[in-house]
């Protein structure tokens, strides 16, 4: 049996993606990450809390507001003189 689990776009609106905490906790074991951190797509914040237990200055932003406090809301794709590094957006993902 070939099947795909997947959401509807329009639950995930604007390509959100949700980490599980369970996920992300490995990542901070196995990168050496600067202090001062920000994530641009912060959705939920399960990134940004956990960071900031790890000792991590964190900034929150996302294109909308979600259930989560962010520092800011913004398109970074759009901002000027922004370095970013993220996952890439799940509809442009090749195959």
């Amino acid at each position: 049996m070939n099947f795909r689990i997947m959401h509807p776009r329009a639950e995930r609106r604007l390509d959100h993606y949700a980490e599980p905490p369970c996920a992300v906790h490995p990542l901070f074991g196995l990168q050496l990450l600067s202090h001062h951190l920000w994530d641009p797509a912060a959705g939920n914040g399960n990134i940004v809390r956990i960071a900031r237990e790890e000792g991590h200055h964190v900034v929150a932003s996302d294109i909308i507001h979600r259930d989560f406090e962010l520092d800011f809301e913004a398109n970074f794709l759009e901002l000027e003189k922004a370095q970013v590094h993220t996952r890439p957006r799940w509809r442009a993902r090749p195959g």
